[in-house]
């Protein structure tokens, strides 16, 4: 009954995602991020009104589970940093994902990049996305009094990350800072930190990424104030030779991680949308052509003593395998789940299969 339920209710999402797209193509309004809302929380609303737990959870094969320092993912299988909507995190993680990655919060609530600031795009037949959202989110403050009013991570038996932001090498710190402070309040230990220093659609959003020794006194800092685990989250912009740089500086710390990686920017024009299909002009693409960059930068980093998560154009098992084989441990997960969230379950299976074949 398990695949049948899982095809049935993919199909069905498909359907209405198909619909959703056409109709910002032809009319535009409302946006892209609003049809998106709308289906997820329908689905959110159907698990809740059902009992969810029967209708719309499927089981995760215990031999997927995996380690990571003192984090326990029942699943490599992540969503990345790119929702902070606290029902469709629990939607997919009733779907099987084995933890993830709450949106990258900066100290105050920010309302992002003017609209619009996400499109569908296509490459090649294949679906993608693009984005300059801008890092809208509720601060600090609000995130812990969204985690607080669900009793988030009380309920969560899944390694749940906070994916840190900043306009300043002070706003990180003050971010990591007031949320490890929090969470000494919480119950939960599967709790760990990403520092995103790949962001293109914020300005100064990488610049990190190009300053080395900044980042290095950023990490010291952080590392005052916690032993969490921290991934680095870094861009596929980056040259290899400053990748490197990167990963040696984070070998320098304990229980430190390093996620490779991000959309890529991209300008509207070079995608064949109109200049100001994009408010910004550009922003972030994501979506299966980003496979082969990730897979490059996987086997670059594999050379390091650092756990890798893998993000960027993962959509099927073969990418997967791939990327474990280049020396991926966890994987990231984004425009596939906007896509068809029901691809969660069907590639824990094929991976539960995999590693029985082994």
């Amino acid at each position: 009954m398990g695949p049948v339920k899982r095809s049935l209710f993919s199909c069905l999402y498909q359907y209405i995602h198909f619909l959703m797209i056409l109709w910002v193509k032809c009319w535009g309004r409302p946006g892209m991020e609003s049809w998106i809302r709308f289906a997820e929380k329908g689905l959110s609303g159907i698990r809740k009104a059902y009992g969810g737990s029967a209708l719309l959870s499927f089981p995760r094969p215990d031999s997927l589970r995996t380690s990571c320092y003192d984090l326990v993912f029942p699943s490599p299988l992540i969503f990345a940093a790119f929702k902070d909507q606290l029902d469709v995190i629990e939607f997919w993680i009733n779907l099987g994902m084995g933890g993830g990655c709450i949106k990258t919060i900066l100290a105050t609530p920010h309302e992002g990049n003017p609209y619009p600031r996400l499109q569908p795009v296509s490459i090649n037949g294949q679906a993608h996305l693009i984005n300059a959202l801008g890092l809208p989110g509720k601060g600090v403050k609000g995130l812990q009094e969204a985690l607080t009013a669900r009793s988030f991570l009380q309920h969560q038996h899944v390694p749940i990350g906070i994916s840190i932001g900043g306009r300043s090498v002070d706003e990180y710190i003050q971010v990591a800072t007031e949320m490890n402070e929090w969470l000494k309040t919480q119950p939960s230990t599967q709790v760990y930190f990403e520092i995103n220093i790949s962001c293109p659609n914020i300005a100064k959003g990488k610049s990190l990424a190009q300053q080395v020794d900044v980042l290095d006194g950023l990490l010291k800092a952080i590392r005052a104030v916690t032993d969490r685990v921290i991934f680095v989250k870094v861009s596929p912009d980056e040259s290899d030779a400053q990748l490197c740089k990167i990963a040696e500086t984070l070998q320098l710390f304990p229980k430190m991680g390093i996620n490779a990686g991000n959309t890529q920017y991209r300008t509207c024009t070079s995608l064949g949308l109109a200049d100001q299909a994009i408010s910004v002009g550009g922003g972030g693409l994501s979506g299966p052509s980003l496979f082969k960059r990730t897979y490059e930068v996987v086997q670059l980093l594999s050379n390091y003593q650092l756990p890798i998560i893998a993000t960027g154009g993962i959509s099927k098992i073969e990418d997967i395998i791939q990327l474990k084989e280049a020396g991926a441990l966890l994987f990231g997960m984004a425009t596939q789940l906007v896509m068809d969230p029901f691809c969660i379950p069907k590639l824990n299976q094929q991976l539960s299969q995999v590693k029985k074949n082994v």
